[in-house]
């Protein structure tokens, strides 16, 4: 069912010989609370954002594509992807010169706060022919209707694995030693992230999610981002979510910045993996959903150390029924995802007859002006 992208991206020097760090995250994600966004982050007002708005298969994708492909900058450049199509982009983020482009449409809608100071909306509903999309009203209606309703039924089908897995952690929390966790978090904080005098910063975002392609998790970041990486096998996410809870905290007080990457399933309280660039440090989960075997891990830390397996046995019955069930459910809205997908490309098809992509192309191009002028001037 996983499918992992573990691609390792290949410094990029165009920009005089500073290296471009090229990375892959989600920023959105589907979950059993609906579709959970970090969108605002980019329109932070540190940032110089760039909000496209336009409907599907309007080419907002190519422009951030192209957007990419231009730039002429150093540092950390994040390619942020469509949790509904991987192979999509939502949006860019642009470390080194401070500058962001996001897909402004829903179901991540942005609008700005500070226009123009900080936000600049960059309007392609001005390339629609609009009379085509009047006369395919009935059908269009349709589409957004019944992506609607598969959205609903993602909801509930995730939500149900949600609570199966909830309830194994719970009979995992009962039995495991959680002073002996805060123990280990403590010495691995002294140990490997020092005081640096600075303020924190913090990025979140998923570096997995549940996709019509399956559960993917884009590997190759964290292997662009950290040369050691102390992996947490838990099976239960019990351990690993108050060890992470921990190590967020105590790098965020020590003044590092961080990019704080949360469970799709539990997108408000549980941690995967933090990655801190400047020490090329990260702490990554490991679980049957995330197979981390692509890489040598430079340390690893098992919840077996912490949680008593013995006790575990005798609730198997009950642990393998909520493994099983879950994956059941996460695989039925993986197709129904793909269903979903499906009207979404009818709906691009519709919208694509509708465009005037000449304009579109004119407007990619002054965008990446825009861009290459902001850059060299930051």
């Amino acid at each position: 069912m996983a499918y992992q992208s573990v691609r390792r991206p290949v410094p990029d020097t165009r920009n005089g010989g500073s290296i471009m760090q090229m990375v892959d995250f989600f920023i959105g994600a589907n979950s059993p609370d609906g579709f959970v966004s970090f969108f605002n982050q980019l329109t932070d007002p540190e940032l110089r954002s760039f909000l496209l708005k336009g409907g599907p298969g309007t080419g907002k994708s190519t422009m951030i594509e192209r957007a990419i492909e231009s730039a002429r900058c150093g540092g950390i450049v994040e390619q942020i992807h469509c949790s509904s199509d991987p192979d999509s982009l939502d949006g860019a983020l642009f470390h080194e010169p401070g500058i962001a482009i996001a897909d402004a449409t829903s179901p991540h809608v942005l609008s700005p706060n500070y226009p123009g100071a900080v936000e600049t909306e960059v309007n392609l509903f001005e390339c629609f022919d609009s009379e085509p999309l009047v006369a395919q009203k009935e059908q269009i209606i349709s589409l957004f209707s019944q992506k609607k309703s598969l959205s609903r039924r993602c909801q509930n089908f995730l939500h149900a694995a949600n609570t199966l897995l909830n309830d194994s952690f719970y009979i995992a929390l009962e039995n495991t030693d959680l002073d002996k966790v805060h123990r280990c978090a403590m010495r691995l904080c002294a140990k490997e992230l020092p005081q640096t005098g600075k303020q924190g910063k913090e990025h979140r975002r998923f570096l997995s999610a549940v996709t019509p392609k399956g559960v993917v998790t884009y590997i190759g970041t964290a292997l662009e981002l950290c040369d050691r990486i102390v992996v947490i096998n838990d099976e239960y996410g019990c351990s690993s979510r108050l060890l992470l809870s921990l190590i967020r905290a105590h790098a965020l007080e020590a003044g590092y910045e961080i990019f704080t990457c949360y469970c799709p399933l539990n997108p408000n309280d549980k941690i995967d993996h933090i990655f801190i660039p400047a020490l090329g440090l990260g702490f990554m989960t490991s679980h049957r959903y995330n197979k981390l075997d692509a890489f040598e891990p430079y340390r690893v830390i098992n919840y077996t150390r912490f949680t008593d397996t013995s006790a575990l046995k005798l609730r198997k019955q009950r642990l393998s029924f909520n493994r099983k069930a879950s994956a059941e459910l996460i695989a039925e809205t993986i197709s129904t995802m793909g269903l979903a997908a499906r009207l979404h490309s009818i709906l691009e098809a519709v919208y694509a007859q509708a465009m005037d992509f000449h304009k579109v192309d004119e407007i990619s191009k002054k965008l990446n002006a825009t861009i290459a002028d902001l850059s060299e001037r930051a």
